[in-house]
């Protein structure tokens, strides 16, 4: 069986994207690293932590959120 032209385009689109997501996650997670925020904190398994993003789930405000939150509990 011969794969359809647009199946092997989609192929190459998926090794392209995740490379892509790969390196978007190691620039968030080496600024999140460099200001203090540990991301296993923020990936708590419950549908809103940082791994959704991988999973395609835009939970960016949530998170936004909950780190801006974590920096205000620290100063108090």
């Amino acid at each position: 069986m011969k794969v359809p032209k647009h199946i092997r385009e989609k192929m190459h689109r998926i090794a392209l994207y995740a490379g892509m997501a790969s390196n978007l996650d190691r620039e968030v997670g080496l600024w999140l690293e460099r200001n203090g925020i540990d991301v296993e904190k923020l990936s708590d398994g419950g549908g809103l932590g940082y791994e959704e993003l991988s999973y395609g789930n835009d939970v960016t405000d949530e998170l936004c959120a909950q780190i801006e939150q974590m920096e205000a509990e620290q100063w108090k």
